[in-house]
C-alpha cells in the first residue's frame, strides 16, 4: 500500500501512478485560513472500509491545530467532451446524442468532482484513491511549524502511518476577502432542482444553507431571495421588504458578502431578446415581437412603471446602508446590432433617469465603446476573447481609465473535464493583475440530473431571440460545483474540489494582496523591496492575457506545481517584509 500528496490543482485518475521519488508531506498556511492536503492510496489488494484517521498536528511547544476535515473525493461519468453542443434539427421526442467538435482537453471516462463527507472507504484494489483532508487554522494559531500523523486503518489494525508537517505563516488573512468570486445559488429552476433537496426546508432555509456553504468558501452568491414582493396601483409600485430584509440582513450583515446582484425582476434582456414586460406593462406599443418599433422609445407606461420601482428599491437599500453593495445587473450578454445598442441605451436611460449613481451591470463579454457613458459595470472576457473576439489589455485599462468598474464574466470557461483546477484556482489571479474587483460565474448548483450518476447535463430547450429556439446541451460540471446531499443519503450539502480549489484561489488573492500593500508600505519606509517584487512578479506572471479558454486547463497551466511555488515565495516575501516595518502597519 503506497501514499502519496498531490497539489490540489491537479486532479487525481484512478489510473494515476505514484511519483517516482517519494518526499516529504507538507503545506503551508496563514492564519485564518483553510488549507487541504490531498493523499493518493493505493494498493495492489483490496481494503474494505479503510479508515482515514488524523492526528492533529502540534507544534514543539503543544500547541495543536485541530479543526479538521476529512473527505473522500469521490467520481463522476463523462460520456462526451464539453463544449456547448447546439442541436437545431432531431424532433421534439427524439433522443439527443451529443456530437461535433470537443471544446475541452477532457475525455470520456470517470472524473474526480464531489468531497463525499466520510472518512472510511472501500479502497478497490489497483485503482487510486484521492482524500481531501482540510485544516482550519484559527487567527489565534502560534506561528511556526506542526508535525502530525495520518492513519489508515483495515480492521482494527494500522497498516500505514504518513507523518505530514504544517507551516503557519506569521500573519493572517481578513475576514472580508478583497476581491468577490461571484456564483449564482439557484433553487427551483425550470429542471426542478427541488427534487434533489430536503421536502420538509423552505426554499429559502435551502437558500440559507447554501449561502452560508458558499460564506464558508470565501464565494459569494447572486441575489437575496425571497424577493420583495410587489403591487401596482396607476403605474407606481409599492413593495413589501419585510421578508426580504431578514433575508438581507443575514446575507449582508451576518455572512458580509459584498455584492448582491438586484432583484431578478430588474433584469430586463439577454443576448438578442426584447425588453421583458415588467410590473404589469410591454416596453414597446403593439404585440410582440413589435415589428417596426423604435427601440430607443419605450412606452411611457413601461418607464414609470419600472422607473416608480427601481426608485422604491434603491431608496430602500440605501436607508437601509446596503446600497453600496448593490449590483443592478439588466442584461446578459447583449448582441451586436443596432436595435440591441439602441434598446440598451434606452433602458440604461430609464434608470439614471431614476438615481445616476446606480451601478448598471451589463456582461458585454468585451468593451462596447457605443455604451460609454450608459453602462458603468462592464462584464468582459479575460481569456482573451467573447464569442471570439479579442479583448486587449488596453481596453481594460480604458474601462477603468473611464471611471467603469471591471468585473470578468466567465460564464461556460468552467467544467469537470480538464486535468486541472486551473481556472478555478487562477481568475482570481486575473483579477489581481488586472485590476478586475470581481469575477462572476453564472451558477454553483443548476442539476440537469443527478451529479452523482451523471457527470454531463441534459439537452434543455433556448431561445437567444425571439423565433428562434433550439436544443442546447451545457458544458460538463457547468454550474454545479455544489452537490445535494440527499441523493447520498447525506443531511445537508456536499463541496466539489471544484469549489475547494475557488476558494484557494479567493485566499491567494489575499496573499498578493497583502504583499503587493506591503511593498508598498514598504518603499515609503525607504526598505528594500527587491525580493518581494520579484515574488509578486513570479505569482502575477503565471497569468497573461490573452489567454486559452478555461476548459483547457493544460494549456494555461503548462506546470501547475508552479502556482504553489509561487504563492510560497509571496509567503515568505510577506514574513520579511512585516519583520521591518511596524508590528501593526496600516496598509493603503
Amino acid at each position: 500500500l503506497v501514499v502519496w500528496q498531490e497539489d490540489p490543482i491537479v486532479k487525481v485518475f484512478r489510473d494515476d501512478l505514484p511519483p517516482e521519488k517519494s518526499s516529504e508531506f507538507n503545506i503551508s498556511v496563514a492564519r485564518n485560513e483553510v488549507e487541504p492536503l490531498q493523499l493518493v492510496v493505493r494498493s495492489p489488494r483490496e481494503y474494505k472500509g479503510l479508515q482515514i484517521k488524523v492526528d492533529p498536528p502540534a507544534d514543539p511547544k503543544g500547541n495543536k491545530l485541530d479543526q479538521i476535515e476529512t473527505g473522500i473525493v469521490g467520481y463522476t461519468p463523462i460520456n462526451y467532451p464539453s463544449n456547448y453542443i447546439n442541436d437545431r434539427v432531431t424532433p421534439y421526442w427524439k433522443q439527443k446524442i451529443p456530437f461535433g467538435r470537443y471544446g475541452s482537453d477532457g475525455w470520456i471516462g470517470m472524473w474526480p468532482d464531489p468531497i463525499l463527507p466520510f472518512a472510511v472507504v472501500d479502497l478497490p484494489a489497483n485503482l487510486s484513491q484521492p482524500v481531501w483532508i482540510e485544516f482550519k487554522i484559527p487567527k489565534s494559531a502560534v506561528p511556526g511549524d506542526y508535525s502530525g500523523k495520518v492513519q489508515l486503518v483495515s480492521e482494527g489494525s494500522v497498516v500505514k502511518e504518513i507523518p505530514f508537517n504544517v507551516h503557519v505563516w506569521d500573519f493572517e488573512l481578513p475576514e472580508e476577502s478583497n476581491m468577490v468570486a461571484l456564483y449564482d445559488a439557484r433553487i427551483n429552476t425550470r429542471i426542478n432542482n427541488m427534487r434533489y433537496f430536503d421536502y420538509s426546508k423552505t426554499d429559502y432555509e435551502i437558500r440559507k444553507d447554501i449561502w452560508k456553504m458558499m460564506a464558508d468558501h470565501r464565494i459569494t452568491p447572486d441575489v437575496i431571495t425571497p424577493t420583495p414582493t410587489w403591487t401596482v396601483k396607476d403605474g407606481e409600485v409599492t413593495f413589501d421588504f419585510t421578508e426580504f430584509d431578514k433575508a438581507a440582513e443575514y446575507y449582508l450583515d451576518v455572512l458580509k458578502f459584498k455584492n448582491v446582484y438586484s432583484p431578478s425582476y430588474f433584469r430586463l434582456f439577454g443576448w438578442a431578446n426584447l425588453p421583458r414586460d415588467k410590473f404589469g406593462e410591454t416596453p414597446y406599443p403593439g404585440e410582440f415581437p413589435y415589428k417596426g418599433a423604435d427601440r430607443s422609445k419605450l412606452r411611457p407606461e413601461y418607464k414609470k412603471a419600472y422607473q416608480s420601482a427601481t426608485r422604491s428599491y434603491w431608496n430602500h437599500m440605501k436607508e437601509k446602508g446596503w446600497a453600496d453593495n448593490v449590483i443592478f445587473y439588466i442584461c446578459d450578454e447583449p448582441h451586436i446590432d443596432a436595435e440591441i445598442t439602441a434598446q440598451m441605451r434606452a433602458l440604461c436611460d430609464m434608470i439614471h433617469e431614476v438615481d445616476p449613481r446606480i451601478p448598471i451591470y451589463v456582461s458585454t463579454w468585451w468593451y462596447r465603446p457605443e455604451y460609454d457613458g450608459y453602462v458603468d459595470v462592464w462584464g468582459v472576457s479575460n481569456h482573451g476573447g467573447g464569442w471570439g473576439r479579442p479583448v486587449p489589455v488596453s481596453d481594460l485599462v480604458t474601462i477603468r481609465k473611464k471611471g467603469g468598474r471591471l468585473f470578468f464574466t466567465t460564464d461556460g470557461k468552467q467544467c469537470t473535464d480538464t486535468p486541472y483546477l486551473g481556472f478555478e484556482r487562477m481568475l482570481p489571479y486575473f483579477c489581481f493583475k488586472y485590476g478586475a474587483e470581481e469575477y462572476e460565474f453564472w451558477g454553483s448548483n443548476w442539476y440537469t440530473f443527478d451529479p452523482y450518476q451523471y457527470g454531463w447535463h441534459a439537452f434543455i430547450r433556448q431561445s437567444d431571440r425571439p423565433g428562434d429556439l433550439y436544443w442546447i446541451r451545457y458544458p460538463n460540471g457547468d454550474a454545479n460545483f455544489i452537490y445535494p446531499g440527499k441523493p447520498i443519503g447525506v443531511d445537508g450539502l456536499v463541496p466539489t474540489i471544484r469549489l475547494k480549489v475557488a476558494r484557494e484561489g479567493v485566499e491567494d488573492h489575499e496573499y498578493l494582496y497583502l504583499l503587493n500593500s506591503l511593498i508598498t508600505l514598504s518603499k515609503k519606509q525607504g526598505k528594500d523591496t527587491g525580493a518581494a517584487e520579484k515574488a509578486l512578479k513570479t505569482a502575477t506572471d503565471l497569468v497573461t492575457i490573452p489567454s486559452p479558454e478555461g476548459r483547457y486547463s493544460t494549456e494555461y497551466l503548462k506546470d501547475p506545481y508552479a502556482v504553489m511555488a509561487a504563492r510560497k515565495e509571496v509567503g515568505k516575501a510577506i514574513e520579511a517584509l512585516l519583520k521591518e516595518v511596524n508590528p501593526n502597519p496600516v496598509l493603503p
